[in-house]
């Protein structure tokens, strides 16, 4: 029997091969340390009827993990490894892009036994529990989900509406009486607009979108060196 394991910041995720079919197990990782999370994830093993004796571990803190576990041998993988491998392995197939999204995102192109780390972004959950630490004081994953629900998310767009007003007194956007936060349980978020009597609501919403946040556009450009060259490169 073989198994893999992701010690993630939020879920930790058990692939096994047991006969000729795969098996996925989840369980929520609670903030719990590294060799506490392996020893959950070994205990769901067991409780399934598995008992292997190597296991393959993968994630952001697997490199603080010794050899062994107990009779159970460790092997460290590196994420790319894994996300190309593993996706490799579970689609059966040859070579692919494989995408691995969470709350930080990889693609990974899959040629074999060759992975290569394609694009993502790294703004993933050790990104947050660092903003976390600076922010509120805390990294710990379920103290920061319980400070979150405790706030209130309709007034995270405030400043939208501080935006348009901002906007209206620079005379950039013309034609405007006032702007409300409408935002509720009905609408999550709901920002009301009165216009003059003789406006053009065309052209005032593409004021909106010029002016404000109404609308945010991210740019990605993958670029590669070539003979120290910079160039925009296809997947193949």
């Amino acid at each position: 029997m073989l198994a893999a394991i992701d010690l993630g910041i939020t879920n930790i995720d058990i692939v096994f091969h047991h006969g000729k079919a795969y098996g996925h197990l989840r369980l929520p990782a609670n903030g719990r340390p590294v060799e506490k999370q392996m020893e959950a994830a070994l205990m769901t093993l067991k409780e399934q009827g598995y008992s292997p004796e190597k296991v393959a571990v993968t994630g952001g803190q697997y490199r603080r993990l010794s050899k062994r576990l107990g009779s159970v041998e460790l092997v460290g993988v590196s994420e790319v490894q894994a996300i190309g491998l593993g996706g490799l392995a579970l689609a059966g197939l040859e070579r692919a892009l494989v995408v691995s999204a969470g709350s930080g995102t990889a693609m990974v192109a899959a040629r074999g036994r060759d992975c290569t780390h394609v694009t993502g972004t790294a703004v993933g959950g050790g990104t947050l529990q660092g903003l976390g630490r600076l922010l509120v004081g805390t990294a710990d994953a379920l103290e920061i989900d319980r400070l979150a629900l405790a706030g209130d998310p309709n007034r995270a767009d405030l400043t939208l509406v501080e935006a348009v007003g901002e906007a209206v007194k620079k005379d950039l956007i013309r034609d405007v009486l006032d702007a409300n936060d409408h935002s509720g349980r009905q609408y999550k978020c709901r920002i009301v607009v009165d216009l003059k009597r003789d406006a053009d609501p065309e052209l005032v919403m593409k004021q909106l979108y010029q002016y404000t946040p109404c609308q945010i556009t991210v740019s990605m450009i993958n670029i590669a060196l070539v003979n120290r060259q910079p160039r925009t490169m296809g997947l193949k």
